[in-house]
């Protein structure tokens, strides 16, 4: 087969695939042109029709209240803002590298959990978790050793979230590590 046959029999192909993907909904690059829907994990299962995309924004725009429909402010509590999540570790023995951004990643979810649980109590808060680290690198025997300025449910889910993150190999064993996170 000489070189200009296969050129053409590869390109042939590519347009064929991308022809197929844009018939399925998908854009040349693999991503939904109108949406996709996804499994608990977060993987993409299928792209979304441009038919079902388009009852689906529908009925969004029917299920959308109106002023009438709102509830008067007293009947609602009011809505806790997300704080603003700094982050830094320490080790007593040993130390684990990237430990902190490792751990930062998840600020959103600390923030949720302050703001899901009452909120800040003052303009600032601060929480000290403490835990051990395995030899998988992972955080074992997460405990609050210290919170100021938010409710201990907080606190709780804060370290429920740290609860078996990875958070590096330590260079000794045993390690203990603290997470100190300052919120704003």
């Amino acid at each position: 087969m000489s070189r200009s046959t296969l050129a053409w029999v590869t390109l042939t192909a590519v347009f064929a695939v991308c022809a197929t993907a844009v018939a399925k909904g998908k854009t040349a690059r693999g991503h939904c042109r109108w949406g996709g829907l996804t499994n608990a994990a977060g993987h993409r299962v299928r792209c979304l029709t441009k038919a079902e995309a388009r009852d689906l924004s529908e009925e969004s725009q029917k299920d959308e209240p109106t002023a009438a429909d709102e509830p008067t402010a007293a009947d609602e509590p009011p809505k806790k803002r997300m704080p603003w999540v700094e982050l830094r570790t320490t080790f007593q023995k040993g130390k684990t590298g990237g430990a902190t951004p490792r751990l930062s990643k998840n600020a959103i979810v600390y923030a949720r959990c302050v703001a899901d649980n009452g909120g800040l109590k003052r303009a600032s808060a601060e929480v000290r978790i403490q835990f051990h680290v395995s030899r998988s690198g992972r955080a074992r025997d997460v405990s609050v050793s210290k919170r100021r300025s938010v409710a201990p449910a907080a606190a709780r889910c804060i370290a429920a979230a740290i609860e078996g993150a990875f958070v590096g190999t330590p260079k000794e064993q045993p390690t203990v590590g603290t997470a100190v996170l300052r919120l704003r």
